[in-house]
């Protein structure tokens, strides 16, 4: 495997070391598809189908950031630390 796969995460186990650790993040937002009308879903699944959010995600990764990629971070917190304030 490329080292550079090793920063696309994928396991609960990464998500849940990103969601504890990480002070700074920076969103790319996309809206789940029960939201399919909204501009935030369909506008990244257009570009998605057109090759764009898997080439992003590879860039970041090959320059070393952590990439968390079609997961809803905020679910991710709530379900792994709860809703508290931060």
């Amino acid at each position: 495997m490329e080292a550079w796969r090793a920063h696309l995460l994928t396991s609960p186990d990464a998500i849940a070391r990103v969601v504890r650790e990480s002070r700074r993040i920076a969103v790319l937002g996309i809206k789940p598809e029960s939201r399919a009308h909204a501009p935030a879903f369909f506008v990244p699944a257009y570009m998605a189908q057109h090759g764009y959010d898997a080439a992003a995600a590879e860039t970041l990764a090959r320059a070393g950031i952590d990439v968390v990629q079609d997961r809803c971070l905020m679910v991710e917190h709530r379900r792994l630390v709860g809703p508290r304030a931060a």
